[in-house]
């Protein structure tokens, strides 16, 4: 999802502790030498390890564990071989599902390590995962010559949450209906390492750079928190509401808009799990979706009002609002018509046939039902062609 930038220059403390690691690799020269290095974001390791090979003046052998990683030696011997690297480098940790199980081999098979490896060894953590090689991997763990530590500086949090949220938001304006949930796209499902990274920044960000902080740094700051979060949960609207209250502050009405939209898709889902609560919820849908696509006739963007109207139809005719409901299905299939998406068209000729059961108007419903299924067809021909 997160590209990085490695040849962007370290600070001055990150150089430092490159300088430190270079150094611990050229005196563990043909021999074994375990050395720990914790970094919390891969951004910032992706630059440390690039800017790495540029200062070594040997080569290095990189071994990426796989989720379905179970033992460390055996994973760094189908790497290499038969060759005898100069320098190991050992990354991913972070990504094992049975990291217990790993870890715990590790220290049991410890001295295969020291047998077969004649060269530094440099193992990436994170603060969790040391935590964890302490706890499981006693003896391996001590066995570390050096634990060198680089620190990401608030400027690098905070491109990283600008990024995610320009990310976020693009999954957003692409995605077909409720796609753009999809945390597996974004790599953001419960326990995945970027997901934890970015809450160890955004965290970061509000209890240490708080005072400093611009507005869009931090209405982005609690967008990627609401998003991050469980969408079912009140957690995740409070950081969106605070969000959005942040963005109105910037004058971004691109992104005040899409807040609005995910404040009202929010509660769209809670009618689903409160049904006792279904009047109070589906009209703060409603006010939500409804101001979304006011800001954004606001600012001229009728093709992102076309990507939203159809959920404000659903809810629309959740209340039973058939005069609203009419309006905007017949705005939305012009919409739809404009931008040539058949799709929608057809989710929206199925809320005009909704209309006209409503009112007990079996050819209207028939007519505009058989138009719904046909433009629907067209579409997926169309798609798949």
């Amino acid at each position: 999802m997160t590209t990085a930038e490695p040849f962007r220059p370290l600070s001055a403390q990150n150089q430092d502790s490159l300088n430190t690691l270079i150094r611990a690799i050229v005196r563990s020269q043909q021999m074994f030498s375990l050395i720990l290095v914790r970094c919390n974001y891969r951004m910032l390791r992706d630059r440390i390890v690039a800017t790495l090979k540029r200062q070594l003046s040997m080569p290095l052998q990189e071994v990426h564990l796989l989720p379905k990683s179970s033992t460390l030696f055996t994973a760094i011997r189908q790497t290499l071989g038969d060759q005898q690297p100069t320098v190991l480098m050992v990354d991913g940790l972070e990504t094992v599902e049975n990291l217990t199980g790993l870890l715990r081999v590790a220290n049991q098979s410890r001295e295969e390590f020291r047998n077969h490896l004649p060269c530094p060894l440099v193992v990436w953590i994170t603060d969790g995962i040391l935590q964890r090689l302490i706890r499981e991997a006693t003896d391996f763990e001590s066995w570390a010559s050096i634990t060198i530590e680089f620190e990401s500086t608030p400027e690098d949090l905070s491109q990283f949450i600008l990024k995610t949220t320009d990310e976020i938001l693009a999954q957003l304006l692409k995605a077909r209906e409720n796609l753009f949930l999809d945390n597996h796209a974004l790599r953001l499902e419960k326990d995945s390492p970027l997901r934890g990274e970015l809450q160890a920044a955004c965290e970061s960000i509000l209890d240490n750079h708080l005072e400093s902080t611009s507005p869009e740094l931090a209405a982005s700051v609690e967008f990627v928190l609401g998003r991050v979060s469980d969408n079912n949960q009140a957690e995740s609207r409070q950081h969106y509401e605070r969000s959005l209250q942040l963005w109105q502050q910037t004058g971004n009405l691109a992104r005040y808009a899409y807040v609005q939209f995910y404040l009202g898709f929010w509660w769209r889902n809670y009618v689903v799990r409160q049904r006792s609560d279904e009047l109070q919820g589906l009209q703060k849908a409603r006010v939500y979706l409804e101001s979304s696509i006011s800001t954004l006739e606001q600012i001229g963007r009728e093709d992102r009002v076309a990507q939203f109207i159809n959920y404000l139809g659903e809810v629309l005719h959740r209340q039973e609002d058939w005069a609203a409901l009419d309006q905007c299905a017949h705005k939305a299939f012009t919409l739809h018509q404009r931008y040539c998406d058949g799709f929608r068209q057809a989710r929206a000729l199925g809320l005009m046939a909704e209309v006209a059961i409503s009112n007990h108007n079996w050819s209207q419903a028939k007519y505009h039902a058989k138009l719904a299924l046909t433009t629907w067809q067209q579409a997926a021909e169309k798609l798949l062609a």
